[in-house]
């Protein structure tokens, strides 16, 4: 079973939707986390790249943004936590009983929205 987890600083682009695509073809993950969508909404994704659902939190058009997307016919994906820069959820393999813990975080280096603090560098 595969799994992508990809920093990909922005999901709108034709550059992205066409790596995204051949990364999909030739690996076929299961389950897909997206970091730095620069997106607000993420509900076009699932459909357009053939996944079940999508579990996200939003970005700016410049910065942030997590999504994770996944075929519920192999996997069940449960949410625990989201916050702004993270999300928490379970994952339980079908037909398996055993549940894990799956934790997506970005943190943007500039801006701490979760303290709200602007870090210097």
């Amino acid at each position: 079973m595969n799994f992508i987890i990809w920093n990909c600083r922005g999901s709108r682009s034709p550059k992205f939707r066409g790596n995204f695509r051949n990364l999909l073809d030739y690996h076929r993950p299961a389950l897909v986390a997206l970091l730095e969508t620069h997106q607000e909404n993420h509900q076009t994704i699932p459909q357009e790249f053939q996944f079940s659902n999508v579990i996200a939190v939003p970005g700016t058009t410049s910065a942030g943004g997590i999504a994770i997307l996944w075929h519920e016919h192999i996997l069940t994906v449960t949410a625990v936590a989201l916050m702004p820069q993270e999300i928490h959820c379970k994952i339980q393999v079908i037909p398996s009983t055993v549940e894990w813990l799956f934790s997506a975080i970005y943190v943007n280096n500039l801006i701490d929205n979760a303290c709200g603090t602007i870090l210097k560098k």
